[in-house]
């Protein structure tokens, strides 16, 4: 039932290959209390390489707004922490004193993803702790149709016939929104045929879109199972990307990413 063996060479390469650190999801955004039941709170990441730079939107006993910062390193999948400072300076409609500015810290910060659209911020402040489940906040919404050229590298586990196995394909990628928010992904190749059709009810969260329980029908290959797709999101560039996992039978599950850039 695998799926695709037409480049069995370059899959015997990627699996001999010493295993890398995959990277973390990119959870630049802001976040808010999940459900958005506190409206008015947040704490709005921004990430590079092995490190977020969260800024708080929050306020002191005196409910008066204060400036929080906190540049937390990761210290595992999904996993930041950090100093958490108390942050003054000059007011901003005067000319700039670098002697007004204030960095104390004050406590300390950490983030947990439970996944790319969720996770765990638990904070301190002096001796008051604070422990919320956060979720990206949805700000405008984001249409992803368009058509876009790029790859795929599908990752199939020990369990599927061949065994563990990586390989790169070059797809044509058509994305269509289509009403009550669901969205159509097919995989077209270079020759023209349609080689695999995702389609499921995509949830927006801030930057990303899930889709819990899409088909992924895959005619030639024998393939008609679910998909969870995550972190589907436009890119930077105006492209597109996501992650899926899919079981294929048995103890057979296939792990996938796709880019791809606007086709011109």
């Amino acid at each position: 039932m695998l799926r695709r063996f037409a480049i069995a060479l370059l899959a015997t390469t990627l699996a001999l290959a010493p295993p890398a650190r995959a990277a973390d999801p990119d959870y630049s955004d802001i976040w808010w209390a999940a459900g958005g039941v506190e409206s008015g709170w947040g704490v709005n990441c921004a990430q590079g390489p092995g490190a977020i730079f969260a800024t708080f939107f929050i306020y002191g006993p005196d409910k008066q707004p204060v400036w929080y910062v906190s540049s937390m390193v990761q210290t595992g999948a999904g996993r930041y922490s950090g100093a958490l400072y108390r942050v003054t300076g000059t007011w901003f409609g005067g000319a700039w004193q670098p002697t007004d500015v204030t960095e104390t810290i004050v406590g300390e910060a950490q983030f947990v993803a439970e996944n790319v659209q969720r996770g765990v911020f638990t904070y301190r402040i002096d001796l008051t702790q604070v422990v919320k489940t956060i979720e990206r906040q949805p700000l405008t919404a984001i249409d992803l149709a368009g058509t876009y050229l790029g790859g795929a590298l599908i990752k199939s586990s020990a369990g599927c016939t061949g065994g563990a196995a990586s390989s790169i394909y070059s797809y044509q990628y058509i994305v269509t929104h289509l009403p009550q928010s669901v969205v159509r992904i097919e995989h077209i190749t270079t020759q023209g045929v349609t080689d695999c059709v995702m389609q499921g009810k995509a949830v927006q969260l801030g930057k990303v879109f899930h889709m819990a329980d899409a088909t992924y029908v895959c005619e030639t290959y024998g393939v008609d199972t679910a998909a969870v797709v995550t972190d589907l999101r436009r890119t930077s560039n105006g492209g597109i990307e996501a992650t899926w996992k899919a079981n294929l039978g048995g103890s057979c599950v296939e792990d996938g990413k796709f880019t791809a850039i606007p086709q011109q």
